[in-house]
């Protein structure tokens, strides 16, 4: 300890001589008071003075208006005397801006390995290439052309209402399977291939698919399923990068490969393809079901194409209007969720190329990369990249793990080196030097690269977001979004250098904050207005698929024809126009004292916590305490010291863990909780949540009731000690 002060202390000092020396003449190159005095605007005053952008209607509700960013390329787009008015017509311009240019990329693949860890488990391993294939704008056009017409070859007829779903992992031939679908005008369905088997034949029954695609990898799946799926006449399986035998038939059912499909397009010759209108279905996309049954939510072209327009706008002014061919887009989060699906077609239309990727290849230690082989980000070095939260959460963890297996004295270093650049990027400056000697070996791990990281799907922690901007010296923007608005309706803007906020809405798109009288949520609270977020404009879906009570519940057109969506969540206006999403509806619970609980919040506190890899906390309004469900850190949870050597099992159910578990966990919070807000109970759980269990969305959002249905058991045993 005294080792880890005097060093500190010694570079505390060196740390001021340099200040001292070289500010005079830093200062004068880089001028960087100017970005200080923005932020100071930014923290103090209203993102845009005009005083319309605030409205208060009644004493009920507040609204937020947006305001334009004009760049040329949107002022270009307004001023085509034809609207761009369906994904179809923004990606043929996409097409037409940047033919020539890389599109979408593919990392080849060549074998599967079988590779025996330390502890006897055996995992797969991918081999792969260092490179990626390259497909140009005008390829992708063609492909998606000649998908459309083979899906019209096969009998898909848009006028007699048929529906395509899709059910296969992120991958180019989705993008180009959705864009075929598009042409064509049948409306596709979308399913999260981490879905169990039941939600799947829900999904697929529901929309009464006439044409199933989905990844080769999954074909003994629906082996399973085939014999309750009885309105599916065509599959089409999209082929494995590692080429095997398709080894599954299926009676009464025609089977076709990607290729095929395109095959029978391209012999097609003059297939005539119906133009979609802008009101016509594009997607059904199916919600992530974090509470409760997935629900399809009816996105139009109209929706999609204004969505598109809308996030285009922020997109300009985080990366500029001037592209560079090393700009690339990584592509690894589920296509499946809007958030990923909308953002791909506004980077396309930006004229930055797609590479991608998947959660198990992405880095150098994702769990299906070999011993020795590169990760996709170091072979793709990606500029841009969207994350949610999990991911993020992840990342500050293990660098933290990995800065503390190297001793204190290491650790008092880096934490000393992190403080000094944090200060100095909240008065406006950079770092250089720093960045070359220390942290740029941190950003190596995203293929050295990576400039921006939008964040979204989940509010992301103060403390994570300082610390991946300051230690990847990388601009990390939030935002906000549902299925239900086309994904991002609000997004912080670049020169914007707070944190905790989701910035303010896009272009188009109409927010307001209405009161919540149960939650104690006025837009009349003093410390700025707080309510349920609804959302308006032409973003907003049409309602659920064949939902019509939900429907009726969660939307409703105003007087003057727009469109709005409650969102659940509730929304804490900030002095600086920026909006902070403080809670959600179905995550406040009253207990027996009559004190209310914010089990979202509770969950932020204590989630960035080393021992904690995921958590879920549960209430019960009979009871007077929460109870904390962990899935905890393998590594920091054989740190706890007991008498006896324990295995990871054993530990999660030795009482003596717990205890100092939830010590310290009570402790981690202290600051951000109140007492009543603290776990008195806690499970640990030995098994990880995946989205294959079902306990996850496939964005890594907790599904409550279902950790509440699996657990509930162990909960009742945990009440009944505590009282």
């Amino acid at each position: 300890m005294a080792q880890s002060s005097l060093v500190v202390f010694l570079l505390k000092s060196w740390l001021f001589m340099w200040d001292v020396l070289t500010f005079p003449i830093y200062g004068l190159i880089y001028r960087k008071w100017n970005l200080h005095d923005r932020q100071k605007q930014d923290e103090e005053e209203p993102v845009n003075k005009n005083p319309q952008q605030i409205v208060r209607n009644g004493d009920s509700e507040v609204e937020i208006r947006p305001f334009d960013l004009h760049f040329s390329l949107m002022d270009q787009i307004a001023s085509l005397e034809q609207p761009l008015d369906t994904v179809v017509k923004l990606f043929d311009y996409s097409v037409k801006l940047h033919a020539g240019q890389d599109c979408l990329g593919t990392r080849e693949a060549f074998a599967m390995e079988s590779e025996v860890q330390p502890d006897g488990k055996v995992f797969q391993k991918i081999i792969q290439g260092d490179y990626y294939t390259w497909l140009k704008y005008e390829q992708v056009q063609e492909k998606a052309t000649n998908i459309a017409k083979g899906l019209i070859k096969i009998g898909m007829n848009p006028k007699e209402e048929d529906k395509a779903l899709i059910y296969a992992d992120t991958s180019a031939n989705w993008l180009m399977t959705a864009l075929g679908c598009f042409k064509t005008g049948i409306p596709l369905a979308t399913l999260y291939t981490t879905l169990g088997e039941e939600s799947v034949k829900y999904g697929l029954n529901q929309t009464k698919a006439k044409t199933l695609i989905l990844a080769q990898e999954l074909m003994p799946k629906l082996e399973r399923m085939i014999g309750d799926l009885p309105h599916v006449e065509n599959i089409v399986y999209i082929p494995s990068r590692v080429r095997q035998p398709l080894g599954v038939q299926f009676k009464n059912r025609a089977i076709y490969s990607l290729e095929q499909i395109q095959d029978l397009g391209r012999e097609a010759g003059n297939v005539h393809l119906s133009a979609p209108k802008s009101d016509d279905i594009a997607v059904i996309m199916y919600t992530s079901g974090s509470t409760g049954t997935p629900k399809g939510a009816l996105l139009t072209h109209r929706n999609l194409s204004s969505a598109i327009f809308a996030s285009l706008s922020r997109g300009l002014d985080m990366a500029g209007e001037q592209r560079t061919p090393d700009e690339t887009y990584m592509g690894f989060l589920p296509i499946a969720h809007i958030f990923e699906l909308s953002h791909e077609f506004v980077v396309l239309l930006m004229g930055i190329k797609i590479g991608y990727s998947g959660p198990n290849t992405l880095t150098d230690k994702s769990t299906m990369i070999k011993s020795g082989q590169k990760g996709d980000a170091s072979i793709l070095k990606p500029t841009v990249m969207l994350a949610v939260p999990t991911i993020l959460d992840r990342v500050y963890k293990a660098i933290q793990g990995n800065v503390q297996s190297k001793g204190k004295v290491f650790e008092a270093v880096f934490m000393q080196l992190y403080r000094y650049r944090c200060s100095w990027l909240k008065r406006g400056f950079g770092t250089p030097i720093l960045n070359r000697l220390v942290f740029s070996k941190l950003k190596q791990s995203l293929g050295g690269k990576i400039r921006l990281i939008i964040g979204g799907g989940a509010p992301l922690s103060p403390d994570v977001h300082e610390f991946i901007r300051t230690c990847l010296d990388v601009h990390v923007a939030q935002g906000y979004g549902l299925t239900e608005t086309v994904g991002g309706v609000m997004l912080t803007q670049r020169k914007d250098l707070t944190m905790g906020s989701v910035g303010f809405p896009l272009p188009s798109v109409k927010v307001k904050l209405v009161d919540w009288s149960e939650g104690e949520y006025t837009i009349r609270d003093p410390q700025g207005p707080k309510g349920e977020i609804v959302i308006g404009g032409p973003v907003v879906s049409v309602g659920y698929f064949d939902l019509p009570d939900k429907t009726a519940e969660s939307f409703y057109r105003d007087a003057e024809g727009t469109q709005w969506f409650y969102t659940g969540d509730i929304g804490h206006l900030l002095p600086n126009g920026n909006l902070k999403i403080i809670d959600r509806k179905k995550d406040l619970v009253k207990l027996a004292m009559g004190e209310y609980v914010s089990l979202g919040k509770v969950e932020a506190a204590m989630k960035v916590h080393p021992l904690v890899e995921n958590i879920c906390i549960y209430a019960d309004s009979s009871q007077s305490a929460t109870i904390a469900i962990i899935v905890p850190d393998a590594v920091h949870l054989s740190k706890i010291q007991t008498e006896v050597e324990l295995t990871h099992e054993e530990a999660c159910q030795n009482p003596q863990v717990k205890s100092q578990v939830l010590s310290s966990l009570r402790k981690h919070a202290s600051t951000s909780l109140q007492k009543f807000e603290m776990p008195r109970g806690l499970l640990l759980v030995s098994e990880p949540w995946s989205p294959e269990s079902g306990l996850v969305t496939a964005s890594l959002k907790i599904r409550r009731k279902q950790i509440e249905k699996a657990y509930q058991d162990q909960i009742d045993r945990i009440y009944a000690q505590l009282n």
